[in-house]
């Protein structure tokens, strides 16, 4: 069964450069076809030709290594679908010495699921030309810089947070101090288990499930604080499913604050209205569609 995101080749691109930048392997493979291949324009004009393995075996050595995680720096500036093909033109910069660079992805559609099955990356047009990892190969691989043990830590922490949220578990309490923390829009701003419980509460009353887009989270560290962007889905308890994709998006942002390894804050950023049933709000900001 296909899952919301690889119904879109805007979606499975932001997956691709998402689980592409922390060298998700699994992730990736589940995002490229069978046949895929990468075709590099290098430096001076040289091309070089990457299989589906060859480009996976890339990433499976910096994921190894410890290397410090690719920018998630990317804009989209093209789409294109023709039937069971599109074309994703994307622009799209991995580290912050070097330029940004053209990315031509090519997906295929099987069923409802889109898969990238190639890729063509040349330099941005009037760039100066700086070679890239890619063009490195993976002898450089051994002396990137590693990733925080801390901030993985904690980025695994706030992963395990949406998975007990999603399964509604009692152990989520134990990754919080005692002292936590939690805003939300409409339920305010409380402190303390008690408070994140009965907000748990509430929120098991209105939905009948909630899912988090766990693999595609995006994260923004600075000192103890995680700024995560993510979607979700669900359905609410008289069987609304959320989001329509027109109105709501199923967008939301999450900032945590850490002390040692607890959650000593979660603020929470969403349009509490999941399904759109605020019709007032809805019909003043649709008025007059741009």
């Amino acid at each position: 069964m296909s899952e919301a995101w690889q119904r879109d080749p805007r979606t499975v691109t932001e997956r691709l450069v998402e689980r592409g930048s922390v060298y998700d392997v699994d992730a990736l493979e589940t995002i490229y076809d069978d046949d895929q291949y990468l075709v590099f324009v290098e430096t001076g004009g040289s091309i070089r030709r990457l299989g589906r393995e060859e480009n996976l075996a890339l990433f499976r050595e910096w994921a190894k290594s410890g290397a410090t995680p690719l920018l998630p720096e990317a804009e989209l500036l093209h789409i294109e679908e023709a039937r069971d093909n599109a074309i994703v033109l994307l622009r799209r910069r991995m580290h912050a010495n070097e330029p940004s660079r053209l990315y031509e992805l090519r997906l295929r559609k099987s069923g409802d699921i889109w898969k990238v099955s190639g890729e063509t990356v040349t330099p941005w047009p009037g760039a100066h030309d700086v070679p890239s990892d890619m063009e490195k190969s993976t002898a450089a691989v051994a002396d990137a810089p590693q990733v925080g043990e801390t901030s993985e830590r904690r980025r695994e922490i706030i992963r395990q947070y949406f998975h007990r949220v999603d399964a509604r578990d009692p152990a989520l309490f134990d990754l919080c101090t005692d002292d936590v923390e939690l805003v939300y829009p409409k339920f305010g701003t409380h402190r303390g288990k008690a408070a994140m419980r009965a907000f748990g509460a509430r929120m098991g009353a209105i939905l009948a499930r909630l899912e988090h887009d766990i693999d595609g989270l995006r994260f923004v560290d600075s000192g103890d604080t995680i700024v995560v962007e993510g979607r979700e889905w669900g359905e609410l308890a008289d069987g609304t499913p959320f989001p329509d994709g027109s109105v709501s998006q199923g967008r939301f942002c999450n900032v945590f604050t850490f002390e040692g390894d607890l959650i000593a804050s979660v603020r929470i950023y969403v349009d509490p209205d999941l399904a759109s049933n605020d019709d007032e709000r809805v019909r003043l900001f649709r008025a007059g569609e741009v």
